[in-house]
């Protein structure tokens, strides 16, 4: 027998061919088709193999073998990406004896995606109570969502996806309009629950049939929503006072609600 597809380490998407051909002595032999050494389907599509019969003598020739050639295709949407193994074996269909086997090890990435954070940049300073998030995907899987985290928790999940035809026309491969016919995506997010400092967000686009991460980018940025400055004119530095002190001076600050603290020894 003979595996002709997939090769071994062959990256492979949603839907896989597997065929090649099998010469055997025994006219009514089954081929099993295994993933991970779990049976998925037994051949039932013999081909008609001219090459194979005129190149290999023996085995039962063409009388016991007119069509030695198979062909199937492999539904592999509910497997994991990452690697996995193909097994075919030819076993005897009565006493499942086998009698020839062999496996390839393939590397499974069902969508293959790409995408592009647009806004914000990287280590950007925002300096508004609000984040427009704005980019692209292009997926081969038409259903892909993003999801968007900030620190580390979901905030969203985009739903406004828009028309880039330059997205279109620069970016080849990936399902192209038929699957992606809004790669664009934009989103506001209210930061108003978020302190002045360093913040992480992410995007993440998912397969929504199994939550899978196909494609994640990752950046920080600095969060100062209102300028503020402020000047402390009375007490000043190393003042001496007795029962009671006068606490003066200005502060200029973009937020128009931003509130004074006042503390002693904190």
């Amino acid at each position: 027998m003979l595996l002709e597809e997939p090769a071994n380490g062959k990256q492979a998407m949603a839907y896989m061919t597997v065929k090649g051909w099998v010469m055997s002595e025994l006219s009514n032999a089954q081929i099993d088709i295994a993933i991970d050494g779990q049976v998925v389907k037994t051949v039932q599509n013999r081909v008609m193999r001219t090459d194979v019969i005129k190149a290999i003598e023996g085995y039962g020739g063409s009388k016991k073998n007119p069509k030695p050639g198979y062909q199937e295709v492999l539904d592999l949407t509910s497997y994991k990406d990452g690697a996995h193994t193909i097994t075919i074996t030819v076993k005897h269909p009565t006493t499942n004896e086998v009698l020839e086997t062999t496996t390839r090890t393939i590397n499974l990435k069902k969508y293959p995606t790409t995408m592009n954070l647009e806004a914000p940049t990287p280590n950007s300073t925002v300096t508004t109570p609000n984040l427009t998030v704005k980019g692209w995907v292009m997926s081969q899987n038409k259903n892909a969502k993003i999801q968007i985290k900030i620190d580390g928790k979901e905030v969203k999940v985009v739903s406004n996806r828009v028309a880039r035809q330059d997205v279109l026309n620069a970016v080849k491969g990936y399902g192209e309009k038929e699957i992606n016919p809004k790669p664009g995506y934009q989103e506001t997010i209210s930061l108003d629950s978020y302190q002045d400092g360093k913040h992480s967000i992410q995007l993440n686009v998912l397969n929504p049939a199994t939550n899978e991460v196909l494609e994640t980018t990752t950046r920080n940025f600095t969060l100062k929503k209102y300028d503020t400055t402020m000047n402390l004119e009375t007490p000043t530095a190393s003042q001496t006072v007795k029962d009671s002190m006068v606490v003066k001076g200005w502060v200029m600050s973009e937020n128009k609600n931003a509130q004074i603290q006042i503390t002693i020894d904190n």
